[in-house]
């Protein structure tokens, strides 16, 4: 009997955190979302903007407590230089 009450507490130790700090993922809308950057230099700066393909974040009672993001690199644009 002291095993299984032992094996008991030991799962609900381990399942009823989980449950508890259970988080809300809200999706990032990349279609209205913007990274913009700044580059600092001895002699000047430069700055810029780069795009989301994708990304949520995590809520918990309307705080965030996480999220996550995937950047598309190949949108970055330095928007201080002409050429």
């Amino acid at each position: 009997m002291k095993h299984k009450i032992k094996a008991l507490m030991i799962a609900l130790a381990i399942v009823l955190p989980l449950n508890i700090f259970a988080a809300e993922n809200a999706e990032v809308n990349v279609s209205k979302s913007v990274i913009e950057w700044e580059g600092k230099k001895v002699t000047g700066a430069h700055n810029g903007t780069v795009s989301l393909k994708s990304g949520f974040v995590s809520l918990e009672k309307g705080a965030l407590v996480g999220g996550e993001f995937l950047i598309d690199m190949t949108s970055i644009k330095n928007l201080d230089l002409t050429d």
